[in-house]
């Protein structure tokens, strides 16, 4: 399995306070962060460096390909780091070649994605949700052959209601695992807001932030209280989706039942 998503789940199963004695709760191992982080950047020496203070770290590639010499400098230097690499599209020939040099990870755009570069169950493969997708083209992903989805551009700060409440509508329209793309680092509150609505990683643009941003996101992901079980739980909003019509089907009424009730 990629090691993106078993953080990713990692986070997930962690993001929940335990339930028992506070003398069970202590027992506990240390609760991860709330979310998982990944560190975005098209400059390999600072990948690199973000790797340290993140669960993994994506170097982002502006042309179609990662140059050959980036990606061995990349694998060099990564050590037992979770990388990644972007492109604007991948081709099947690619896959080989990043697995060997330990890539675990890959983010593409295009739609007309050969399905063949999808095959490879050992990679994560994260799909940049398309600008202006449809809820039910989006509800088509639950079948794809995807893995992850990851916002295409990064929130304002400070989050304003309206965004938090499209951004939960984007999110709430696939069940894949979602990352939310920042340019900034969001206050402990705004991030616990994000995590509530069914946001199970960041990825900051490392290139577009301040130099201390990556390691005040890391300390703030650490300050996010425990979701209490069933608070805003967003298996509801999982559940396979269904029109209107089925929904308003769901539960018939039956006068006869009542009435037998009343007898």
């Amino acid at each position: 399995m990629s090691r993106l998503i078993e953080a990713l789940e990692r986070h997930q199963k962690g993001a929940t306070a335990p339930m028992g004695f506070g003398f069970q709760r202590a027992a506990q191992p240390e609760r991860p962060p709330a979310m998982a982080l990944v560190a975005a950047s098209a400059k390999v020496d600072q990948v690199l460096q973000a790797a340290k203070l993140s669960d993994a770290v994506l170097f982002q590639s502006s042309g179609h390909a990662p140059s050959a010499a980036s990606l061995k400098k990349l694998a060099e230097g990564a050590e037992e780091a979770c990388w990644g690499v972007k492109s604007d599209q991948v081709a099947p020939e690619q896959l080989g070649s990043l697995k060997k040099q330990g890539c675990d990870f890959v983010v593409f755009s295009a739609l007309d994605t050969q399905l063949d570069a999808l095959k490879a169950e050992d990679f994560a493969r994260v799909l940049v949700l398309p600008k202006g997708l449809t809820e039910e083209q989006a509800h088509t992903l639950e079948s794809a052959p995807i893995d992850v989805i990851i916002a295409a551009e990064p929130i304002t700060l400070p989050i304003s209601l309206q965004a938090l409440m499209d951004l939960a509508t984007a999110r709430w329209a696939v069940s894949k695992p979602y990352l939310q793309t920042l340019s900034g680092v969001p206050s402990v509150w705004e991030l616990e807001c994000l995590r509530d609505i069914g946001v199970d990683g960041v990825v900051l643009l490392t290139d577009a932030a301040s130099p201390d941003a990556l390691k005040t996101l890391h300390d703030r992901l650490r300050e996010i209280p425990a979701k209490r079980p069933g608070k805003n739980d967003r298996a509801v909003a999982l559940l396979p989706q269904m029109s209107s019509g089925a929904s308003r089907r769901a539960v018939p009424e039956s006068p006869d039942e009542d009435d037998d009730d009343d007898e």
